[in-house]
């Protein structure tokens, strides 16, 4: 069945890198001139009580008219390296929505959304170097010739102890994900998580100076701690934050039973997958491909003004017919102030056709009309008419 709105994007996003995303609004499905209040691009948070949260946005069209016709954008929808990637098992995840807000007849207004689910890699590296490690309580010593190492690879820890029976080594990883919003001062949809012990060696009767080896189990997640903030007024309240680390524990127990506990903490590493990040970054890093066409082939004229209404003479002068046109126009106050932007949406523009576009926000001390003219094709075209 036919939709109104429909998006598509890559399944995997990154963390810091903008996801471009292809939208369609089919306004022919309503077989007349639409008004509209708002079209965009959002990205949203699904938070572990199922509550959705906005990360961010981008704004495809305002307020405005536009005809039955298919309309078809690219779009970057920005994705903060603050964000904290996608992790299922700790109910964080993501999808982008494309929204259109119609407004009717009676004032009333209708949304219509479609969804699609992405998961965000990080794309951080860690920027921390390998430091030794030396640590000495009472009659333990333990030392590390480094704190940073990578999965699967060998831990090497060289120890000295007098009077212990039994020596404990464990490498452990914790968990601290947090939520916050207005609605709960303490998150009840998180429940601490245990430690996790991943690996444990027991030495019975060590020797008095020795080296023990431990090897890092592979796919693990790597050390981190991202937490996002709300950045816009509606969400200076909200934040998302979840934080790994690991350590290794060694417990050592002497000949009259009493515990000495020594915890190293350690940094595990994963390398990005650097030949698909790259290329994501290189094709993305910058604005969505747009179509060479000269602003000289749009011809703008000022025409006749009633009240807060502005009639415009725009000619196509290209030898070529543009389809799923919208023209964006706002006003420019004393340099300083911009008018409400309006959105004027034509299903074709014919090659040396003149067309008449009409604009709902006039108002007085205008010193020029700004104009953002926009096709299927990906024509992208900015023009100023001085008033």
């Amino acid at each position: 069945m036919p939709k109104l709105i429909k998006i598509a994007t890559k399944d995997i996003a990154y963390a810091g890198v903008p996801q471009e995303v292809t939208i369609i609004f089919n306004m022919g499905l309503l077989d007349e001139d639409t008004r509209i209040s708002w079209a965009g691009i959002r990205l949203y948070s699904l938070r572990p009580c199922k509550k959705e949260i906005l990360i961010s946005k981008t704004n495809i069209f305002d307020s405005g008219l536009l005809e039955a016709g298919v309309y078809r954008r690219k779009k970057n929808l920005t994705i903060s390296n603050r964000v904290v990637p996608t992790i299922v098992d700790r109910d964080i995840t993501y999808f982008v929505r494309g929204s259109l807000t119609i407004k009717r007849k009676d004032g009333s207004e209708e949304n219509f959304f479609d969804d699609k689910k992405i998961e965000i890699l990080p794309t951080d590296k860690p920027e921390k170097k390998a430091r030794p490690v030396s640590l000495q309580i009472k009659n333990i010593k333990v030392e590390s010739d480094k704190d940073l190492y990578k999965e699967g690879e060998i831990i090497k820890l060289t120890y000295e102890v007098d009077d212990v029976e039994k020596l404990i080594i464990r490498l452990i990883k914790d968990f601290d994900i947090s939520c916050s919003c207005p609605d709960y001062k303490k998150c009840i949809y998180i429940k601490p998580k245990p430690s996790k012990v991943l690996l444990t060696k027991n030495l019975k009767n060590p020797p008095s100076s020795d080296s023990i080896k431990l090897k890092i189990p592979n796919s693990l997640e790597s050390s981190h701690s991202w937490k996002w903030i709300g950045s816009s007024k509606s969400y200076f309240e909200y934040s998302i934050g979840d934080k790994i680390s690991y350590k290794i524990e060694i417990l050592a127990i002497n000949t009259k039973k009493e515990e000495l506990n020594v915890q190293i903490p350690i940094i595990i590493i994963k390398e990005p997958k650097e030949e698909i990040f790259m290329g994501e970054k290189e094709k993305f890093g910058s604005k969505p491909f747009e179509k060479v066409f000269s602003p000289d082939k749009i011809h703008i004229s000022q025409c006749e003004v009633k009240g807060n209404k502005i009639n415009f003479k725009m000619k196509n002068k290209s030898n070529k017919d543009l389809e799923g046109v919208s023209i964006t126009i706002k006003g420019i106050q004393e340099t300083l102030f911009e008018t409400p932007s309006w959105v004027v949406g034509k299903k074709n523009w014919k090659a040396g056709e003149t067309i008449d576009v009409l604009y709902e926000g006039h108002t007085e001390n205008i010193e020029n009309y700004q104009f953002l003219i926009e096709t299927n094709s990906g024509i992208r075209v900015k023009k100023i008419l001085k008033f």
